[in-house]
């Protein structure tokens, strides 16, 4: 009786100390990124997700984990879209530091702060004339990238974890 009620209390302290530190890109990197979008020509209209922004330059806090579609376009020119992507921060292996990732990794993938956004600085040169659209997706799957680690991770954490109660039953 006595082991089971120490384990208890080392299993609920283990806890709040994983709940209380986990999340290394939520805390550093927070949810939202600035993003520098320029233009050329200088007066070209920027729109991001269907919202003007400004002309010719244009600095925003976007946010991350999300695809967001910068237009850039200006009369006698061809638009230019932007798909941006996601790549995984580095401030996200930083969980692997101790032995709690298991809940620090989906932290910052359901806030978003396990990733930076991709292109950044976006420069946008718009070619004179006229037709379609000219398309560019920059599309990288950072949740793929992100979601193979913690699947490993979870699967170690799990082993260890019961590698340590197995003998107090």
């Amino acid at each position: 009786m006595r082991y089971r009620t120490n384990l208890s209390f080392t299993l609920l302290g283990f806890l709040a100390l994983c709940v209380s530190t986990s999340g290394c890109g939520a805390m550093l990197n927070s949810e939202l990124e600035d993003v520098s979008i320029i233009a050329r020509p200088a007066d070209a209209r920027i729109t991001i997700d269907s919202i003007f922004h400004a002309d010719g330059f244009f600095r925003s806090k976007l946010k991350r984990g999300s695809t967001h579609i910068i237009e850039v376009s200006k009369e006698g020119y061809r638009t230019s879209r932007i798909q941006t992507g996601n790549n995984v921060s580095a401030w996200f292996f930083a969980n692997l530091w101790a032995p709690w990732s298991i809940l620090g990794m989906p932290v910052d993938i359901l806030t978003g702060s396990a990733f930076t956004i991709k292109p950044n600085p976006i420069i946008v040169e718009l070619s004179p004339g006229s037709g379609p659209p000219i398309i560019e997706k920059n599309y990288l799957d950072g949740y793929a990238q992100a979601i193979a680690p913690v699947a490993i991770l979870i699967g170690l954490e799990v082993w260890f974890i019961y590698s340590l109660t197995k003998g107090y039953h």
